[in-house]
C-alpha cells in the first residue's frame, strides 16, 4: 500500500491551497431532500448554449495534472488530477503470490481502489457498479491486457489507487494513473492504456463529466419526471499503439445507432490523452538518463582521484 505518512503530507498540501467552505450537515441534508424539477436540475448542469456549469464545452476535457515518482515507498507511482478529481496510484512488486498451491505461468495483478473519508461530500454507492470492490475489479480487467504478466510466473504485482477527491471519472483517472505508475516502475507493458469517460443525456454527450454531471445523467429516469432515451455513463480504456480496447463499461441505456459515433469520440480523446501521457513518460526517461550520466561522471571523477 502507499505510505500513509506521504498521503497525509500530500492531502495537507492540497487542502492548503484550496478554498475551504464549511457546509452545515443539517443544511446539506435539507438540500438533498428537496425534490428538484427537471428544469432546475438541467439548468445546474447546462447554463446556456451547451456550456457547462464550469465553463467547459460539451466536448472539452478538464485540465489535467500529472506527476510521476511522488512516493519513494513504491516501485512506481503517479499523482493525477482531472479537475477536482485527485488520485494517487502506487505499484509494488513483483513479489511471491501468498499461499500459492500450484505453478502459474501468468503473474497475478492485484488492484485496489480506496477512498479517503473526505473524498466527496455527496459520495454515493447506491449501485454495485459504484462500489469500491467493483471499481477495483474493473481496473484489474483494464490493466491485465496491458501488463506483460508472462514475464512474472508465480509472482504478483499490486496496484493501489487512493482517491483524495472524487469529482467524477475516478475509474478513468485510476486506470490512466496506474498505467503511468507501472511504466514509471520500469515494469514491462504491451502498450499504455489511456482511459476516458463520458456521460449521456438524450443527444448531449459530456466528455470527462464531473460528479454532478454523472449523477444527473444516471438519475435522470428515477429522479425526474421526464422520459430520457439515452442516459448513463460510459468508460473505456484504449491502447492506441495496438489499436485495442482493454476495458468497456456502460451504466445506463443508449440507442445502438449512436454507438459508433460515441465510440469514435471517446477513442479520439484517448489518443489525445495517450500523446500527453507519452510526453510525461519521455520527460521522466530524460531525467533518469541525466541522473545516471551524472552518477557515472561522479564515479569516474572519484576513480581518477584514487591513489595507486
Amino acid at each position: 500500500m502507499i505510505d500513509s505518512q506521504y498521503i497525509d503530507k500530500v492531502t495537507k498540501e492540497i487542502k492548503k491551497y484550496e478554498k475551504k467552505t464549511q457546509v452545515p450537515l443539517d443544511s446539506y441534508q435539507r438540500v438533498c431532500k428537496d425534490k428538484k424539477t427537471y428544469k432546475e436540475a438541467f439548468s445546474e448542469i447546462i447554463k446556456f448554449n451547451n456550456v457547462r456549469s464550469d465553463g467547459r464545452k460539451l466536448d472539452e476535457h478538464r485540465k489535467m495534472f500529472i506527476k510521476l515518482g511522488v512516493s519513494a515507498d513504491c516501485r512506481g507511482s503517479c499523482y493525477i488530477e482531472l479537475g477536482e478529481t485527485k488520485v494517487i496510484v502506487g505499484v509494488h512488486g513483483p513479489k511471491e503470490i501468498p499461499n500459492i498451491q500450484e505453478y502459474t505461468e501468468l503473474g497475478k495483478l492485484e488492484c485496489i481502489i480506496e477512498y479517503a473519508p473526505f473524498a466527496s461530500l455527496t459520495r454515493k454507492r447506491s449501485t454495485p457498479e459504484q462500489s469500491d470492490k467493483y471499481m477495483s475489479a474493473a481496473m484489474r480487467r483494464a490493466l491485465e491486457p496491458v501488463f506483460c504478466r508472462h514475464e512474472f510466473p508465480n509472482l504478483m504485482i499490486q496496484v493501489s489507487a487512493f482517491v483524495i477527491e472524487d469529482d467524477g471519472c475516478v475509474l478513468s483517472a485510476a486506470i490512466t494513473g496506474a498505467s503511468l505508475a507501472i511504466a514509471h516502475g520500469r515494469l514491462p507493458l504491451f502498450d499504455f492504456a489511456a482511459a476516458v469517460s463520458i456521460s449521456l443525456h438524450n443527444d448531449l454527450i459530456f466528455i470527462d463529466p464531473t460528479k454532478a454531471e454523472e449523477e444527473f445523467c444516471l438519475n435522470t429516469v428515477s429522479a425526474y419526471e421526464k422520459k430520457v432515451e439515452n442516459y448513463g455513463v460510459i468508460s473505456i480504456a484504449y491502447m492506441p499503439h495496438l489499436d485495442q480496447m482493454s476495458h468497456y463499461q456502460m451504466i445506463g441505456n443508449m440507442d445502438p445507432k449512436l454507438y459508433e459515433s460515441t465510440l469514435d469520440i471517446m477513442l479520439n480523446h484517448c489518443r489525445a490523452l495517450y500523446s500527453l501521457c507519452s510526453k510525461h513518460l519521455m520527460q521522466e526517461v530524460k531525467l533518469t538518463t541525466k541522473h545516471l550520466l551524472q552518477v557515472k561522471e561522479t564515479q569516474d571523477a572519484l576513480n581518477s582521484l584514487s591513489v595507486t
